[in-house]
């Protein structure tokens, strides 16, 4: 989970609370190698009409340790790391090993995968949960902060199995670097966005996709909010199942698995972003 770094004022996305020093979540957990170069991306300013992408690529503010949020008050960072983290870790190196085996056969061409893999399906989903939780609470907009409000009580009780499918869906594929060559973890930039949407949550006739993202190998989220799009994609595969699952270790199957490979094919438009839309 995150650790203590010099911290930062400010409230805890999980109670609220303010506190002077707010402990550093790693987006993914450090342990899953999160601890390189980050990207921090203002989206706002490459979707903008007079943004040239071709000269200046995806530019932003460049950070070392890994990306992440100071978001958690020290008793739920440590209550994360200690519930779901190592449920978390131990399917994203289920999928990494399966990837690497599965590859050498393959030479790296495939589009899908569907595997097989022994996992506590809720505890999973409830650190991919905490992730998005931290991701966007203070910078999400509205959805961001409704994300909160309506999961505090789905994570801070671990059988709770009532996450709010009516309102968000969060879909999963697998995510592969563009250098990714069957080793360990291939070098690649992380990225982090920050979009308010407010004026989108305003404008009913607007063609949009208000989703988060989150994409780092060797799996990937994207977290839909379904009251405010007008337009749900249909890539990636659905975890509600997953989500409201009972709090037992289980063998679950996962069918057609989309891959995506490097920040040139993600599963929205860029990958990871805070709550962002995208006129479709």
């Amino acid at each position: 989970m995150g650790e203590i770094l010099k911290g930062k004022p400010g409230k805890c996305a999980v109670c609220g609370k303010f506190f002077e020093h707010l402990s550093f979540e790693h987006i993914q957990p450090h342990a899953t190698g999160n601890s390189g170069k980050a990207l921090t991306l203002d989206l706002e300013r490459i979707l903008s009409d007079d943004y040239d992408f071709d000269h200046n690529g995806m530019r932003g503010k460049q950070s070392q340790g890994g990306a992440g949020e100071y978001s958690l008050c020290r008793e739920h960072n440590s209550f994360f790391g200690k519930k779901y983290v190592p449920h978390y870790l131990d399917f994203v190196n289920s999928v990494s090993n399966l990837i690497r085996k599965t590859d050498k056969d393959d030479d790296y061409s495939k589009k899908v995968y569907s595997f097989e893999t022994l996992i506590n399906p809720l505890l999973v989903s409830k650190q991919i949960v905490a992730m998005f939780l931290s991701l966007n609470y203070k910078n999400g907009g509205r959805s961001g902060s409704d994300f909160q409000k309506m999961n505090r009580e789905y994570l801070l009780d671990v059988d709770s199995h009532e996450f709010p499918t009516d309102r968000f869906e969060i879909r999963m594929n697998l995510y592969l670097p563009s250098d990714y060559n069957g080793g360990i973890r291939s070098y690649q930039k992380k990225f982090l966005t920050n979009l308010d949407l407010t004026d989108n949550y305003e404008n009913p006739l607007k063609r949009a996709i208000v989703y988060s993202e989150i994409q780092d190998f060797p799996v990937g989220f994207t977290l839909i909010d379904k009251r405010y799009s007008t337009t749900i994609p249909k890539g990636g595969l659905s975890l509600n199942e997953l989500l409201t699952s009972p709090n037992q270790e289980q063998k679950i199957v996962m069918f057609n698995v989309p891959i995506i490979r490097g920040i040139e094919q993600t599963a929205l438009p860029l990958a990871p972003s805070l709550f962002s839309s995208r006129e479709v």
